[in-house]
């Protein structure tokens, strides 16, 4: 009979036919990277069970042999894909590359290499001869020197992986089925090691190792499947992660990162990072470093890199305890940029429709001025032109009439001429100012309004040293003068008009004082405003642009201007204006 029956092959055959089916089962989902190095492993372990038994069992030594070598074959087949299987049950499956694959398998391929070439068995196992032992039929042979390193090469890959394993265990705080699956995985490497060392055996040649084995193949199959390693939706959804183009970070109920993506590096995360704290992550005031208590649709501005992101937020809840959040960080940059660009475009626009809106009311109180003040002077000139239509007329009555006709033209030619000065005015108010000492200045000005509207004017005050003002000389005068027309036309023919000049160490003040009659008819809120005139007015021609240009000039100065009623019927109008700093009033 070349095989013989014993007990001992029981747990063998086990192991190779439970290995055999996870083996095959594995192999189905092979198209998923985990799947198809558990299916290698399995298939290593059963043929070594397998190829074990037969070992066993078999009376003559050529079988024997041949059942070894075929026995190491696969038992280097387990030992190549091991190592790729460990790493995907870790998590750092992007380490199986094809030139790690190749590393892997470079120790296991030349050892079966010697044990299948003659010339070369010698270095592995050489002397091969049958040793019967309790009633076994047991194969000896003699160890060679690379046989030796063989082992030693297991026990460093064991130890390599057992590092990971406990790297692993510390580093995964949040989750219990990944420590379990790394638990199971330990102990299915070292069950078949602690078996060899315990020399639990019917004879010194008969290793337990193989009996094991489908120990081993349940925890690696149980830790793969429990661990979602075989699922596709849960690779799906881990590879969707990874293709997101925007950072996503999991971070425990201590606000410590968990976990992250690719695209979370741009964020200056990386896998080191991950048991870290945000506010040592982001150290330094970065508006990360609180993100772990951010809420949903929070807009963070990283001002470093001038970068807006809208956060969105996801508490992982899971039998009603909370077990930390998930962030996933939208860079919405240009949003807020054309947001941005669209709120002050929005601003730019209530501005010009403010001012458009503005212009329309100027133009329409200008026509109702025109309305008013031309029906006056146009009956004016109507009658006088029909009453010199009439033949008869003495020379009196024609000069009167040719009087009045003056009159009316002038009063149309400065309703015109305020008009266009006012335009004039705002169209070139690009200031070109000068030194001017102020006291000079305004007695000259005092002068010529003499010769304009008669010796009314008094100034009653003036400061004994010089005051020197920068302004625009043109400019400046326009807007006194402006004020001396106001003062006249609107005191009564009997009245001065009295003006002070007083200074500060900073600034200089011109004081113009007259009577007016109906001061309750003036509104001081609007008296500034375009076109403006007071219920005082009736029979008073004026534009009412006088003191809106007065203003106007004088605030592009840096001064002031100021209005008052003072005793019922004394109207006070005070022009302040900032004095050099080489030549200060006192």
């Amino acid at each position: 009979m070349p095989f013989y029956f014993t007990p001992w092959i029981i747990l063998p055959l086990l192991s190779a036919l439970t290995n055999g089916a996870l083996a095959v089962v594995a192999w189905k989902r092979r198209n998923i990277a985990s799947a198809g190095h558990l299916s290698w492993v399995m298939l290593g372990c059963s043929g070594w069970s397998l190829s074990y038994v037969l070992n066993t069992t078999a009376t003559s030594l050529p079988l024997k042999v041949l059942f070894l070598k075929c026995g190491l074959t696969f038992a280097g087949i387990m030992l190549w894909r091991l190592p790729a299987f460990f790493l995907a049950l870790l998590g750092f499956d992007r380490f199986n590359c094809g030139r790690n694959l190749f590393l892997f398998a470079v120790e296991p391929a030349v050892a079966v290499a010697c044990s299948w070439i003659t010339v070369l068995q010698p270095v592995m196992r050489h002397d091969f001869n049958l040793v019967p032992a309790d009633g076994l039929i047991l194969l000896g042979y003699v160890a060679g020197p690379l046989y030796r390193l063989h082992i030693d090469y297991v026990y460093v890959v064991e130890s390599v992986l057992t590092l990971l394993c406990l790297f692993q265990l510390v580093a995964t705080t949040n989750s219990r089925t990944k420590k379990r699956a790394t638990v199971l995985g330990l102990i299915g490497i070292y069950l078949p090691l602690l078996t060899d060392i315990i020399r639990v055996s019917p004879a010194r040649e008969f290793s337990l190792a193989t009996s094991v084995l489908f120990i081993t193949g349940l925890c690696f199959w149980y830790g793969t499947l429990h661990f979602n390693l075989l699922d596709l939706i849960t690779i799906g959804r881990e590879t969707l992660l990874e293709e997101m183009d925007e950072p996503l970070l999991v971070v425990d109920p201590d606000g410590r990162l968990a976990a992250c993506n690719y695209a979370a590096f741009s964020l200056g995360v990386t896998e080191a990072s991950v048991g870290l704290h945000f506010a040592d992550l982001f150290p330094g005031g970065s508006c990360f470093s609180s993100l772990a208590s951010a809420e949903n649709n929070t807009v963070l501005h990283d001002g470093n890199s001038d970068h807006w992101w809208l956060i969105s937020k996801k508490d992982l809840i899971k039998d009603g305890s909370n077990h930390g959040s998930l962030f996933i960080l939208r860079d919405i940059t240009r949003q807020q940029q054309l947001q941005n660009e669209l709120r002050e475009s929005k601003s730019s626009l209530t501005v010009a429709l403010a001012a458009e809106k503005a212009a329309r009311g100027d133009q329409e109180r200008f026509i109702d001025m025109i309305c008013h003040e031309y029906r006056t002077p146009l009956a004016i000139i109507q009658s006088s032109h029909d009453i010199l239509s009439i033949a008869a007329v003495d020379s009196r009555q024609r000069d009167a009439s040719l009087a009045t006709l003056s009159q009316a033209v002038k009063r149309l030619k400065e309703l015109f001429d305020g008009y266009l000065q006012k335009n004039e005015i705002e169209r070139r108010l690009a200031l070109q100012p000068a030194a001017i000492e102020c006291g000079d200045f305004v007695e000259q000005l005092l002068k010529e309004a003499a010769v304009l509207w008669g010796e009314r004017f008094i100034m009653t005050d003036r400061f004994a040293s010089p005051c020197t003002i920068f302004a625009d000389t043109g400019l400046l005068k326009t807007a006194l003068l402006n004020i001396f027309d106001n003062a006249i036309k609107y005191s009564p023919t009997d009245k001065n008009v009295v003006c002070t000049l007083t200074a500060t160490v900073s600034t200089v003040t011109l004081t113009c004082a007259n009577r007016i009659e109906g001061p309750g008819k003036i509104d001081a809120t609007r008296i500034f405003s375009k076109y403006y005139r007071g219920g005082n007015t009736q029979g008073i021609s004026g534009s009412g642009v006088g003191l809106y240009l007065v203003n106007r000039i004088i605030t592009e100065h840096g001064g002031t201007v100021d209005v008052e009623v003072v005793a019922e019927d004394h109207f006070h109008v005070a022009v302040t204006l900032p004095c050099s700093t080489k030549g200060a009033c006192r």
